[in-house]
């Protein structure tokens, strides 16, 4: 057996262990890693820590770095050099040494000796911080992402070296007094985001951010030591919704979890029904949305409405039958559901019930535990289609209904791009289609009332309409994809911005959006992402009119409105717009 040495990271530093066994006679079907690690003088680095990595291992991503079990480790000699085996084809070599910036080199190996495989490491940063409220109060509990803001750089001049720095991404935890320090600092530009409270997103699983209000950005050389870096946040009372949840006889309702939507933090009620979300500054909005329980919807909450009082409903039951109405025979092989229940004398609504229907031997159904209000009631066939009502629930007692069928609601028509078919995907109250290549397609499961249709050319291009559908009729929609106008231009961005998002859509832009796909009601026709480096943008195949042009900054894992501008697109025209977020209008005429 050949021996090599392995080492092992251990609480951030590098423990020596010469240990680590190969078979006899592996190296014939492996390859072998020759190379040496030195300072930028050209002094060797004993003891640096390789990993050796398969790029087909499964484990790339952003935290490749780390050790996994079916990596190789090994140390550098006294003279800096190292030999390694590894399996022929593509091997990521990660480097650690103490007191050095981390890097990688990913290159192809191949059967035998592969000599080169050198690294020039320089002297690693470090960053003291402090995290202050603006009141100059220190922040604590605070879960700090720190990220580069470019995380690919090349690293000094060396003859023949093809590797690149690895610019980790740190998350750490704020002391008592608000400070917090990042070692092992790859040179670079980082971006520091400041979670709310560590301890309330822990328990309750939230994931808001805290938008720094200055000093959210550092830069740092190789062995620069920062000592005076401060982020300031606003406090996190300065963004908070309190309340009380109970039934209508007033007592309270314990343990209902309260939440700012599905992909946000929030908290639940104690004993007494109260409630209190602090740091909703996530993503800069004015208003935010209330969930409770995940099934009763409050929208539109100003933020500091600390005195609200959510009463919740009793419920009542819909019973009823579904017939053919050409025949009047009860239909047995249907399905029933209550997607949503609007309250009485609010905006407030019921969502996600997922409730029980009872279905009866004779084509009847009853369904308890419906919430007072007005109910919608969706009653389907695989033949006859859907078809929805409207029921008036009163708690404690049972609305009765008849629900006759008389064919599907269907949709259909053609995708064109300018003139010509095309595929696309139609979407109808979240129910995926996709045309054939002649674009045509047939819905028929939707049920009857107006309907949102929103159509996807390709992830960047939208359009979308508004149909009534009618039970037993056929409604023809037909979409040209494409259109005759074109938005260019180019733009300037401020200093530690590193990209944005352009939109165009017909409403006026929220305060902030996220980073996915656009949904419907925020009405996007096209996106374009632009990066600093590029500066040019160009929205294509756009229609005639007028839209709204948005460009957002990231904020978090979304993005923050920073310049937009009403403009009106002519008949085959290119409209020509050069954006300046450096010093962006608030809002100026198209």
């Amino acid at each position: 057996m050949n021996a090599i040495p392995i080492c092992r990271w251990f609480h951030g530093r590098l423990a020596l262990v010469l240990v680590g066994l190969f078979p006899a006679g592996a190296a014939s079907a492996q390859a072998v890693l020759l190379g040496r690690v030195a300072d930028e003088q050209g002094q060797p680095i004993p003891d640096a820590e390789l990993i050796v990595r398969g790029v087909d291992s499964g484990d790339e991503g952003t935290r490749s770095y780390w050790k996994s079990d079916r990596d190789l480790v090994v140390c550098s000699d006294a003279d800096g050099r190292f030999s390694v085996q590894a399996a022929v084809g593509d091997q990521r070599l990660s480097v650690f040494a103490d007191g050095y910036a981390p890097m990688y080199r990913t290159h192809r190996a191949y059967a035998g000796e592969n000599p080169g495989w050198d690294f020039t490491l320089v002297k690693s940063a470090r960053v003291s911080c402090n995290i202050l409220d603006t009141n100059g109060r220190p922040q604590h509990p605070r879960f700090l992402h720190v990220t580069p803001a470019d995380p690919y750089t090349r690293p000094p001049p060396a003859p023949g070296l093809g590797f690149y720095w690895h610019a980790m991404t740190f998350e750490e935890t704020s002391a008592p007094d608000g400070s917090f320090e990042i070692r092992h600092l790859s040179p670079g530009r980082y971006v520091v985001l400041v979670m709310s409270p560590w301890l309330q997103a822990k328990k309750e699983g939230n994931g808001l951010l805290q938008i720094p209000v200055a000093g959210g950005r550092f830069e740092v050389t190789a062995g620069q030591t920062i000592t005076n870096f401060e982020v300031r946040v606003r406090p996190p009372e300065d963004f908070a919704v309190a309340g009380r949840v109970c039934r209508a006889n007033g007592a309270p309702m314990p343990n209902v979890a309260v939440s700012t939507g599905p992909t946000s933090g929030g908290a639940r009620t104690d004993r007494d029904g109260f409630f209190r979300i602090e740091g909703l500054d996530c993503l800069g909005a004015e208003r935010v949305l209330l969930q409770f329980d995940y099934k009763l919807t409050w929208p539109n909450i100003a933020l500091n409405a600390t005195n609200l009082d959510v009463v919740w409903p009793g419920s009542g039951t819909i019973a009823g039958r579904v017939f053919d109405a050409a025949t009047g025979s009860n239909l047995t092989a249907v399905a029933v559901a209550v997607p949503k229940v609007q309250m009485d004398g609010s905006s407030a609504f019921f969502d996600n019930l997922r409730l029980q229907a009872e279905m009866l031997p004779d084509g009847r159904f009853r369904i308890p535990g419906v919430p007072e209000g007005a109910a919608t009631l969706v009653v389907s066939n695989a033949v006859l289609g859907a078809r929805q009502f409207a029921v008036d629930v009163k708690a404690g007692q049972t609305a009765e209904v008849e629900c006759p069928l008389i064919g599907p609601a269907a949709l259909e028509g053609q995708l064109t791009f300018n003139g010509k078919p095309h595929h696309g995907d139609v979407v109808i109250d979240g129910q995926w289609i996709y045309s054939g290549n002649d674009g045509r397609y047939r819905f028929t499961t939707a049920p009857d009332g107006r309907r949102v249709v929103w159509f996807f050319n390709h992830e960047y291009s939208h359009r979308f309409a508004e149909v009534d559908l009618v039970a037993g009729q056929t409604v023809r929609l037909d979409m040209d994809l494409g259109g005759p106008c074109s938005i260019q231009g180019a733009i300037r961005f401020p200093d530690g911005v590193e990209h944005c998002q352009i939109r165009l859509a017909e409403i006026p832009p929220a305060d902030a959006w996220t980073g996915g796909r656009p949904w419907p009601p925020e009405r996007v026709l096209a996106i374009a992402h632009v990066k600093a480096n590029e500066s040019m943008f160009a929205l294509k195949d756009l229609p005639a009119g007028r839209f709204f042009l948005t460009a957002g900054v990231p904020a978090g894992f979304g993005y923050q409105t920073a310049w937009t501008r009403e403009v009106e697109l002519n008949e085959g025209a290119t409209l020509a717009v050069d954006i300046n977020l450096a010093a962006a209008p608030a809002n100026p005429g198209p």
